[in-house]
């Protein structure tokens, strides 16, 4: 039963997980068919780029269920390394914004940096 639970916990997370690239892929999809002509080159390079970075997200995390088989082997080894959050979740509100999402965001840290030792695509 524990083992069932873990597996429906497991399969939550990487459905959402997997829900919030394909989001931000169909966003900028529908924003440049309907808005191809209103929108300059600039705009037009920044969401092809933003297409090419979020479907390379999804290819990461459809690997990631034998990242976690590796895990309960013992066997995985995350990529440590510095991670900038401050860094993450700007280009987080960057790729909302991008959708068209008008809201305000305001950050702040102590130091104005935010760093940790760590796996930066598991933690994004």
């Amino acid at each position: 039963m524990r083992r069932e639970e873990e597996l429906k916990d497991f399969i939550d997370i990487a459905s959402h997980e997997l829900r919030h690239p394909a989001t931000v892929l169909k966003g900028y999809a529908v924003t440049l068919r309907e808005c191809w002509k209103e929108l300059g080159v600039e705009d037009h390079t920044r969401m092809f780029r933003a297409l090419e970075e979020g479907a390379d997200r999804l290819t990461r995390l459809a690997g990631m269920p034998p990242d976690v088989s590796r895990m309960e082997r013992g066997r995985f080894r995350p990529e440590k390394g510095e991670v900038n959050l401050l860094s993450m979740v700007e280009e987080a509100v960057g790729e909302m914004r991008g959708m068209g999402f008008t809201n305000r965001f305001r950050v702040s840290t102590f130091s104005g940096e935010c760093h940790l030792e760590g796996d930066g695509e598991r933690v994004r």
